[in-house]
């Protein structure tokens, strides 16, 4: 028997006036039935031409950057211990948790959520396996997503550099693109913001975690595209943190990344090594992403 009584439970049933359990048992049965029924019409990474010229004016007027049409990052959504597989929900927080890719557009708008790997799993590994990659890289053209320095520099995704000396052109890049990027935090800090149970620990099976994530994600695009005003004074910092400096260098380099890096650029940045990556096993025990791009 729990020691502590779930939230939703506890305010969900407060605030219809039914017992607990007939809310869990409503609870089991809507979430995935608006998964199924609301994510698939909330949540999209298709973008039309139109969609990626107002992204790219919107990042190019405030951060003097071309051609970025996403931001993407990770972020962890801390669960009770599982009773299946625990040590790969663990993550290097010390909690267990589902690792949650979030890609953004320049609107604040979710248009991919991939909640479905466990907390051990890196962010690089998540975005490597996804669908979300492989539809960007054959469709977005020679626009942009922009990536903290935890993803590796590709022909289509920006990272910034390492270790840019204060004043060279790199630090200057690496300034511009850290206040570009900062879209994806503020996004993700306004969905968990009035979705506390994001911000709390889910007391539930990691497979019904994901079908909350993705719903709670849907209702927040409802929110943005609708105009329905979600409060911003928050400060939630969940970030990811850069890898260790003592880690050592890629033994080859990704050039088309440097090369799209250097031409956005024009000329005014040097180059410098790509951050490594590290190895993460390949875990398959829950249901696919969303959105499926197959199916569309």
């Amino acid at each position: 028997m729990r020691n502590i009584v779930d939230p939703i439970l506890k305010t969900g049933a407060c605030l219809i006036n039914i017992g607990r359990s007939t809310f869990g048992k409503i609870l089991h049965i809507f979430t995935p039935l608006m998964d199924r029924l609301l994510c698939k019409d909330a949540i999209f990474i298709q973008m039309s031409r139109q969609q990626m010229q107002k992204s790219s004016e919107y990042f190019f007027r405030r951060y003097q950057l071309p051609k970025i049409v996403a931001c993407v990052d990770g972020t962890h959504i801390k669960i009770q211990k599982p009773v299946n597989n625990s040590s790969v929900f663990f993550n290097r927080k010390g909690y267990y948790s589902m690792n949650a890719m979030v890609v953004c557009n320049y609107n604040m708008e979710i248009i991919a959520i991939d909640a479905t790997h466990p907390g051990s799993c890196h962010d690089s590994f998540i975005w490597n396996h996804s669908d979300v990659r492989e539809y960007f890289s054959r469709n977005i053209n020679g626009h942009f997503v922009l990536a903290d320095s935890g993803y590796a520099l590709e022909s289509f995704v920006l990272t910034p550099y390492r270790s840019a000396e204060i004043g060279t052109h790199q630090h200057i890049f690496n300034i511009r693109h850290t206040g570009a990027r900062n879209i994806i935090e503020r996004t993700i800090g306004v969905l968990k913001s009035p979705f506390r149970c994001l911000q709390r620990c889910l007391n539930y099976d990691p497979v019904f975690c994901c079908h909350i994530i993705n719903v709670c994600c849907a209702l927040h695009n409802i929110c943005r595209r609708r105009n329905v005003s979600i409060t911003e004074d928050f400060h939630f910092d969940d970030t990811e943190e850069a890898l260790d400096e003592n880690e050592p260098e890629h033994s080859a380099v990704l050039r088309k990344g440097f090369g799209g890096r250097v031409q956005l650029s024009a000329g005014a940045f040097g180059l410098a090594p790509l951050a490594p990556r590290l190895p993460c096993p390949d875990l398959g025990f829950l249901p696919p992403p969303l959105p499926n791009l197959a199916s569309r």
